[in-house]
């Protein structure tokens, strides 16, 4: 139960940071002349879907904007350090490096790895604070079903594989 949780949460927070990450605009809001949810308003493109069915208020909308705001710009560079670290790792690998410097980039990584991690869960602590208790069932189950449906393909995909020699 304890890893089903741990899962749910990396992902959640794989997702948001995603999604803030790749659209850089301010994703939570909705135009002032249009209510979202009135049936003949279409939906906002730029709003993840499972964000569009929470149906936040707009302050809800304001502070996620908010929370998204202050953790992106760190997460970006934290993210763009961590593949420049990969890169360079790639490259060593092919040198004729030592095997120290090989260790030292793969625990730069690491802790690379780590740093972006811990600031996306950062993120969703804050974002979560802001969601009412059904909101934050419907994240779960959100979540719970996109985990089956990855554990399912990853599952096929395996079973689909030839075996390894």
């Amino acid at each position: 139960m304890l890893f089903s949780r741990a899962s749910a949460i990396a992902f959640l927070t794989l997702l948001i940071s995603a999604v803030a990450i790749a659209n850089p605009k301010p994703w939570f809001s909705q135009p002032t002349s249009q209510n979202p949810n009135l049936p003949n308003n279409p939906p906002n493109q730029d709003v993840p879907k499972w964000i569009q069915r929470l149906n936040l208020t707009t302050e809800q909308a304001q502070r996620m904007q908010t929370i998204s705001n202050k953790y992106r710009g760190q997460i970006v560079e934290s993210a763009k350090s961590l593949r420049q670290a990969q890169f360079e790792l790639g490259q060593m690998l092919g040198s004729d490096a030592s095997i120290d410097s090989l260790r030292q980039k793969h625990r730069q990584i690491e802790t690379l790895k780590q740093k972006v991690g811990s600031l996306r869960f950062e993120s969703l602590l804050e974002m979560r604070e802001v969601l009412n208790p059904e909101q934050r069932r419907q994240v779960a189950q959100n979540l719970q079903n996109r985990i089956k449906t990855r554990k399912n393909h990853d599952s096929l995909f395996q079973k689909s594989q030839p075996p390894q020699r």
